[in-house]
């Protein structure tokens, strides 16, 4: 397995460790101006995209990400599905898992929550605004991982 590029103790004291991402949504159009988008903030890498579950899964084995935004307002219904198929992944370091959504819709993050996701983060958002909040997802997760792990 990969040295993590995102390091916590990295995190914690140097800003300008990069955050490796995935971007988990079926609309494809919606996921390559997603991945446009975050690609053009220096503290973000997107190191894979993925339309399905399965697509996802494997993709988070195989690149070690820190974080995997899903879309869960899918077409097919079944983003809070694919949450909680990434949250039971079995692997060493679990990447945090946080909704990407426009718009948060009353019901949509207790439903993600329950299902394993860490965090939701808005699309609209600006890019310096995501990367904050992506790397504050990111050292939250980390630092209770062990908390997380016990109570399993």
């Amino acid at each position: 397995m990969p040295a993590p590029v995102c390091d916590l103790n990295d995190m914690d004291s140097n800003n300008d460790a990069r955050i490796r991402l995935i971007v988990v949504d079926d609309n494809d159009v919606g996921r390559s101006q997603s991945v446009a988008r975050l690609r053009k903030h220096p503290q973000l890498e997107v190191v894979g995209d993925a339309g399905d579950c399965r697509e996802a899964a494997q993709l988070t084995r195989s690149t070690h990400p820190d974080i995997v935004l899903v879309e869960i307002r899918r077409v097919d219904k079944r983003g809070v599905d694919v949450v909680a198929e990434l949250s039971s992944l079995d692997l060493g370091n679990r990447p945090a898992i946080v909704a990407y959504l426009e718009i948060l819709h009353r019901g949509e993050w207790p439903d993600a929550r329950a299902a394993g996701a860490d965090d939701v983060v808005l699309k609209e958002m600006p890019a310096e605004g995501v990367a904050r909040e992506l790397r504050r997802i990111v050292q939250r997760v980390r630092r209770d991982a062990p908390i997380r792990y016990l109570g399993n």
